[in-house]
This record gives C-alpha cells, structure tokens and sequence, in this order.
C-alpha cells in the first residue's frame, strides 16, 4: 500500500514513517527542498519536490501527483498541511482516501476565541473557563477602573503552527503596554490577539482519533519539560489516564462533532482542567502516544480502510519519552538545572526516545549533526 505523507522536516512526520514503515508501507512524502529530515529515514522511499503551499500552483501539481501516482492514503501532519489540504478535500478524495475535517471546522478549533466560547458550553465539574479579556483598545485595557487578575498571556488568537515566538506573559500594565507597543497598538492589531489570565500548574493533553464526535482511540499525556521553560512544545512528556481528562475530552468531541484527529490541551491545577487550545493535527509527542501502544498513524490507516477498533487501547501508564536532539538537549545548555535530569534520562534504558541508532541510523547521524550544528546559536 503507498502512503503520501506531508512535512518530512518534521519529527513528527519521523515518528508516523518509522511506524508505518514498519508494517511494511510504501511511504512517499512532498516537500519544497529536497533533503528534508525524513530524507535520510530509511523508511522513507522517496521525496517528491513540490512548490510551497502559498505558490499559485501547489494545488495543480499535488493533484497531479496524487492522480499520478495512484496513493492509497494522503495523511497531513502538520497544522498547515491540514489547513491548506483541507481546502481542496474534495478533490484530494477523487483520487485517494483523505481523513481530514472540512476547513471551516478546522478554522473555527483554530480561533482561540472560539476555543474559548466553546469552554463555556462544557459543563463538567472539574472544567473551569479561562478568564479572558475583551478590549478594542491598549488604552480601555489598561484603565484603572478594570480589575484584572495577573498575570497574563497575550497571544495570537489563531492557530500559529507550534510557534511560540508571539506568545507574551505581563506581571502589569506598563508591560501590557510595552508588548502592545512592540506588536502594534491598533485596533487590528489588537483584535489579532487574546488576552487571558495566565493558568499555572501543569500541561495535560488529550489525544483522538473520532468519527462524528463518537471518540474511537484515545490518549492522555503530561507534559514534564517544554522548550522554552515558559511554555512550548515538549521535549519530555509521559503516558497518564485521568477519568475526568477522559471524560472531558470526550465531551468536547462530542459537541463540536469532530471526525479524525485531534488535540486538546489543557492546564492542570487545583484539580481542575482548563482547555488552552484545540490543534487540528497530529501532535509533538506522537512518539510517546506509539510507544505506550496507541499507534495513531496505524489506527488512522485502518480507519481510512473502513476498519474500526472494537474496543478502546489499554495502554501502558507512565511511559516517558523525550526528544534529546528536538529540543530537549538544547533546553538543558540553556538552562543548567535541568541538564542533569536530561542526561540521567538519556541514560535510563526504560525512558524512550526517537534516537534509533540501529533500526534507523543515518537519520539518527543527521540529527546528531544538526544538533551539534545549532550548538552555535546557542
């Protein structure tokens, strides 16, 4: 059976090859240059050279390719493969199976705002709804006669790919000011951002493969390291089960009545769950969902198949997993007191990672090379 696969720049796209290439797929995948990572991966068996997706003429060559080609499977990994693929869904299906929502649901679990309205329509005694302020205005914000509880998160209200470089944190309303400052004090600009109290305490996500709100294979992690400290993309994470996680996930499926993969992320604190974004795609910590025993890129094959699990995955609980040369290494130079935690980790057989020095070694060489490549910037 041969598969297309988007981003193979991405270790995500590495997990999802190494796992379908281990069931014997045929994996092809498209990129804009010709040596991404998943280049050097002996699963991968060939990428096709394609232009960018914002290039007038991507739609014309991918399906060309497609039809060409004759794919069983075309899977988008990233947030903007599923933005931009979405878009032409329905001529992607003429000439292959293609498990992805329509771009309007994709927009809307997008907007952080609308994230946010939709939390108010989930009533579970262990959600509670972000506080989140509303303002045209820098100046209307930063009144005087406006109680608002520090600190605070500006960031974009749509989705920006895993980018966290315009996420911002205020402690008052000179720094509220200042940010404003820097990213511009419009009312468009304004409006291109949230604004909500910042929620301490710790990352939790819930992970689904769903058919019409109704989820068929689920998984739950907790984040133990992100890159930055401040908040980003795991570097560590480990397998955990929590009933109202589970339970809350599920209602949200449910009400936005989501067909194939999605991500929820939540912040854990004082027992209570707070959603922070919903993500249309696959997720960093793929690796760690496949190791724990819910292999995501084989269940969605088989749902492309018409197969459908006939039970729910019982997974192993407390796997951890991190990502040495993807972030968790660099985090650890830049700051020392975690170093030891991470190399102890490296260390221990039973803490799995995506370094596979003799199932797949010349990728696992190309990272170690860029690794040490983008020691320089540090």
């Amino acid at each position: 059976m041969k598969i297309l696969i988007s981003d193979p720049d991405s270790k995500i796209s590495l997990g999802i090859i190494r796992s379908l290439g281990l069931k014997n797929y045929e994996i092809e995948m498209f990129h804009n240059h010709k040596r991404p990572l998943c280049y050097y991966s002996k699963f991968c068996k060939k990428i096709n050279i394609l232009p960018d997706y914002n290039s007038k003429n991507f739609n014309t060559k991918f399906l060309k390719l497609i039809k060409k080609n004759k794919y069983h499977l075309v899977i988008p990994v990233q947030y903007k493969s599923f933005f931009f693929l979405s878009k032409i869904k329905k001529k992607i299906l003429k000439y292959s199976n293609f498990v992805c929502e329509n771009h309007n649901r994709i927009n809307f679990v997008s907007s952080k705002k609308k994230v946010n309205q939709l939390s108010k329509k989930i009533k579970d005694k262990n959600f509670r709804v972000i506080e989140t302020h509303k303002y045209e205005t820098v100046s209307k914000l930063t009144s005087k006669n406006i109680k608002i509880n520090f600190p605070l998160v500006i960031k974009p209200a749509y989705e920006q790919g895993g980018n966290s470089k315009n996420i911002f944190y205020v402690k008052n309303f000179f720094e509220i000011n200042e940010t404003f400052n820097k990213l511009g004090s419009t009312k468009k600009n304004i409006l291109k951002y949230i604004i909500q109290k910042k929620i301490d305490g710790v990352g939790r996500g819930f992970f689904a493969l769903s058919q019409n709100g109704k989820c068929l294979n689920t998984f739950q992690h907790q984040r133990i390291r992100e890159m930055p400290i401040s908040g980003g993309m795991s570097v560590a994470a480990k397998s955990i089960f929590d009933k109202n996680l589970q339970k809350i996930g599920e209602k949200i499926v449910k009400k936005i009545k989501w067909t194939g993969l999605i991500m929820l992320e939540f912040k854990f604190h004082a027992n209570k769950y707070y959603l922070i974004e919903i993500n249309p795609k696959f997720w960093g910590s793929l690796d760690l969902a496949i190791a724990s025993n819910v292999d995501f890129p084989n269940k969605l094959v088989s749902y492309a198949n018409g197969i459908k699990s006939k039970k729910r995955d019982l997974y192993r609980l407390n796997m951890k997993f991190h990502w040495p040369l993807n972030g968790d290494l660099q985090n650890s130079i830049k700051n020392p007191k975690i170093f030891l935690r991470v190399i102890l980790d490296i260390l221990n057989p039973f803490v799995k990672s995506n370094i596979w020095i003799i199932k797949d070694p010349i990728v696992t060489l190309y990272m170690m090379y860029k690794f040490i490549k983008g020691l320089k910037k540090l």
